[in-house]
């Protein structure tokens, strides 16, 4: 055992460590607040299920980590042109040329209430004067 183990420790060094290691991509988001980031400490929120979601996708090869960015150092970031992944934006929000992926998820704002107080919602002007 003594002698692999001596093996081992002689020819590790030989092994390119990059095959070992995933390559870090920044997964920026500028929302700070559920559902997108729920606890940032335990790492729960869509931003996070997302990372991980690409970490797995790509067998560790690459490692998404989510950074929160206000949307201010966000702007910077895409101004210096940094490399890095945007998560649940839209391409009509940007101006410039970026490189987009296709749709992982789409999503829709509806508005619910009681049938003894109901809304005939026809934009965001028929919701004044309503609370949630």
């Amino acid at each position: 055992m003594r002698r692999y183990s001596l093996i081992l420790l002689v020819c590790l060094p030989l092994f390119n460590t990059h095959t070992f290691s995933a390559q870090t991509i920044p997964l920026w988001t500028y929302y700070d607040f559920p559902s997108f980031i729920i606890n940032s400490v335990k790492k729960t929120g869509l931003v996070y299920d997302l990372a991980r979601f690409l970490s797995q996708q790509y067998n560790g090869e690459y490692l998404f980590v989510t950074r929160y960015l206000p949307i201010k150092r966000f702007n910077q970031r895409l101004a210096q042109q940094q490399a890095g992944v945007v998560d649940f934006v839209s391409p009509l929000w940007f101006k410039g040329d970026y490189l987009w992926r296709r749709e992982l998820l789409l999503s829709r704002n509806d508005v619910i209430s009681l049938k003894s107080q109901s809304v005939a919602y026809q934009g965001p002007e028929s919701l004044k004067g309503h609370a949630f």
